[in-house]
């Protein structure tokens, strides 16, 4: 049975996904971690392709509380309060991460590729949706 983030110590989390630190998993206003099961799964997927690639994967966003002023604005709170990730990759690389979570079964896919930020958002939504920033 998957554990929730929240319910992981610092020692388990560091364990469980060693290319990952509490500063990119936890929410950035007020420093909670998870309570959703399907972040650790989409956690647990983005360690495998770090392994598999062997190449930083840096998290730009991950979890965000419902009073974290980019969900605070929305009608409904978004796919980072449940399980979502915005990974800080570009090129070839993102391309790769792009086709290894579709492989997996992601649907919920976002693409920043212009700019200084670019990115590639993976959430675990069950509906498909795909779109550009």
């Amino acid at each position: 049975m998957l554990k929730s983030p929240n319910e992981m110590t610092t020692q388990e989390r560091l364990a469980r996904w060693p290319n990952f630190s509490d500063c990119e998993l936890a929410c950035r206003c007020c420093g909670t971690f998870s309570p959703s099961e399907a972040f650790t799964a989409l956690m647990d997927d983005a360690q495998a392709f770090r392994n598999e690639s062997g190449k930083p994967l840096p998290i730009n966003s991950g979890y965000r509380c419902v009073q974290h002023a980019i969900e605070n604005k929305k009608a409904k709170p978004g796919m980072h309060t449940e399980a979502a990730c915005d990974f800080g990759v570009f090129g070839e690389d993102a391309l790769r991460l792009l086709q290894f979570f579709l492989n997996k079964g992601y649907v919920g896919v976002g693409i920043h590729q212009k700019g200084d930020k670019r990115y590639i958002h993976i959430d675990r939504r069950t509906t498909p949706a795909l779109w550009s920033y």
